[in-house]
């Protein structure tokens, strides 16, 4: 269980003047309450709205780690500081990087995860465009494939239900990932740097290729310190690979491919985590998915 919290509060008529002290009690008496009354809470996310940051930083921290030492807590509530921004700036006290509406670029020494709308903006709108499925899926996997996570956002209607269209893309996607989950739960990105090609995932000897587009019968990667010892294409299918000391060469006919992502299975003789994350050249991929 998470809670949302936005520290500032542009209706109080204390909020961020001489009396900001007095603000900043109540406002963390009612972090307090979140953090003490509803059992155990996993992550507390603060926002912020690109203003100053007067929140008594230090002693919120340490009023919410103290009441759960095993909350995971997200940048927001000091990345301002300076001028630092929510994709590059945790700061003493935070755990994780939020950029949001992006994905966040590759990044396997500070966790971070991406924060983005199934529709246009944060709440919801009538007839608003949203993502479709196949989109969502990449999204998942280039936000793995970079070593971070996926919060995605759904607005709920003004009577509190989820918009049909809305509830069959989420429900898609669950589809997906119960066939292809292995290649996202548990794993971290690379040894393949997400590019226009698509994006990888690793975990133990397996290393899972994820490409969202063929141009041509083959996909060509920079090669691997390691021996690939065995391919497939996950959920079913073959998959061709010719490896050599300049790279590795993998075929996947157009029948076993699939429309969001196919997922290249590579079997490695190593522990595919001990391989240093590698570029991947714009050349050796395929252009970026259409919607």
């Amino acid at each position: 269980m998470g809670w949302y919290y936005s520290p500032m509060d542009w209706y109080d008529p204390d909020c961020r003047t001489a009396k900001n002290a007095d603000y900043v009690k109540r406002m963390q008496e009612q972090v307090r309450e979140l953090v003490t009354r509803f059992g155990r809470i996993d992550v507390l996310w603060f926002d912020w709205d690109g203003g100053t940051i007067p929140w008594e930083q230090d002693s919120t921290y340490r009023l919410v780690r103290t009441a759960q030492p095993g909350i995971i807590i997200n940048n927001r509530l000091e990345c301002s500081e300076g001028g630092n921004s929510a994709d590059k700036f945790t700061g003493p006290n935070a755990d994780y990087l939020t950029p949001e509406q992006v994905i966040g670029a590759y990044d396997d020494e500070r966790p971070w995860e991406t924060c983005m709308t199934l529709g246009t903006q944060w709440s919801w709108k009538p007839n608003d465009e949203i993502k479709s499925v196949n989109e969502v899926v990449r999204i998942l996997a280039q936000c793995a494939g970079g070593d971070g996570n996926l919060l995605l956002n759904v607005g709920p209607m003004p009577d509190g239900r989820v918009e049909p269209r809305q509830v069959e893309v989420l429900k898609g996607v669950g589809a997906w990932l119960a066939a292809s989950g292995e290649s996202i739960y548990g794993t971290r990105g690379g040894p393949f740097k997400p590019g226009s090609y698509g994006a990888s995932t690793r975990k133990g000897n397996t290393v899972y290729i994820h490409v969202f587009q063929w141009t041509g019968d083959t996909l060509r990667l920079p090669a691997l310190p390691a021996k690939v010892v065995g391919s497939r294409v996950l959920g079913g299918g073959r998959a061709d690979f010719r490896q050599t000391k300049t790279g590795i060469e993998i075929t996947v006919v157009p029948k076993d491919r699939h429309a969001a992502d196919t997922v290249v299975v590579l079997e490695l003789d190593v522990p595919a985590n001990r391989i240093k994350a590698l570029d991947v050249p714009v050349s050796a991929g395929v252009p970026p998915p259409k919607k």
